[in-house]
């Protein structure tokens, strides 16, 4: 499950790049192509060079960035009226706030959901 909800968190990192330049099935492309990705570079970073990464910093923030960057970098959108989504609006600012609370109250747990040992109080 930690797997899986790290997955989806580097989807929405990237979505958060391409989010107005891309419509909803070149979005839903790019989440199946990262997710394959994402799972090669998780593989090779822990058991290969056996990297760890309690926090994700690495693999799901690093990673997600940078292919959003790189498909936001390699989308070309040729046409001047396609670029209007590109604006901010009501609703993407609404998303944004939605999701910085969201990121707000649940970023301690996903932090800490890999940490083993015992704490003292």
């Amino acid at each position: 499950m930690i797997d899986a909800d790290f997955g989806a968190a580097t989807v929405l990192i990237t979505m958060g790049a391409v989010l107005g330049k891309v419509n909803a099935y070149q979005l839903l492309f790019i989440a199946t192509i990262e997710t394959c990705f994402a799972a090669l570079n998780y593989t090779l970073t822990y058991t290969v060079y056996g990297a760890a990464d309690i926090g994700g910093s690495c693999w799901i923030h690093m990673f997600g960035g940078l292919f959003g960057l790189m498909v936001s970098w390699t989308y070309k959108n040729p046409k001047k009226e396609e670029q209007k989504f590109a604006a901010s609006s009501y609703h993407s600012n609404l998303f944004a706030f939605v999701g910085t609370m969201f990121l707000w109250l649940y970023w301690p747990s996903f932090n800490a959901a890999l940490q083993t040992g015992n704490s003292k109080h």
